[in-house]
């Protein structure tokens, strides 16, 4: 555990701030909302669905939004596994733990697609579960920067433009492949 502040820029703030009150909330809390978020994503998944036109923007939009909605449940993950803080430290995120989250959301990914192909005007692809991991892995990357007593608000702003980067990378190979 870690002391940290919780200034060091708008943004850096702001998400602190948040990472700060979201670490309050008890353990079977954030596993309601991962089970929560689950269902919202099957929900979702069980829409048919049309296409306005077999436009190339409408295709790389859907494929794009995987990536925050699994970004969300690597969140969620993340917070039902980190160890809770004793104020005013924070826990450090280690890679053991983004493993599991990321293991979790790649895990539902496959689950999620296998439930999509059988959904009328839905198809299942690899390259979706791609952009669910890549989108979680994203997740991870921030809050484990955000959570470093060293990081600088122009670090974090860095990883999220780079995160929104390589979700439209991933999106956009869904779409091409």
């Amino acid at each position: 555990m870690r002391d940290l502040d919780l200034g060091g820029g708008l943004t850096l703030g702001a998400l602190r701030a948040l990472a700060r009150r979201l670490l309050l909330l008890p353990r079977w809390f954030a596993c309601l909302l991962v089970l929560g978020w689950m269902s919202l994503i099957w929900q979702l998944s069980s829409v048919s669905m049309t296409p306005p036109s077999r436009s190339w923007a409408w295709a790389f939009l859907t494929n794009l939004c995987h990536a925050p909605l699994f970004g969300l449940l690597a969140l969620w993950c993340l917070l039902a596994i980190v160890p809770r803080p004793v104020a005013p430290a924070w826990p450090q995120l280690s890679w053991r733990e983004g493993c599991w989250a990321l293991l979790w959301t790649l895990g539902y990914g496959v689950v999620d697609e296998v439930h999509q192909s059988s959904t009328l005007g839905r198809l299942s692809s690899a390259q979706d579960v791609l952009t669910d991991v890549v989108g979680g892995l994203c997740v991870f990357w921030a809050a484990r920067y955000l959570l470093d007593p060293l990081a600088r608000e122009v670090g974090l702003r860095w990883r999220l433009l780079g995160g929104v980067g390589l979700c439209c990378g991933a999106a956009w190979l869904a779409t091409v492949i």
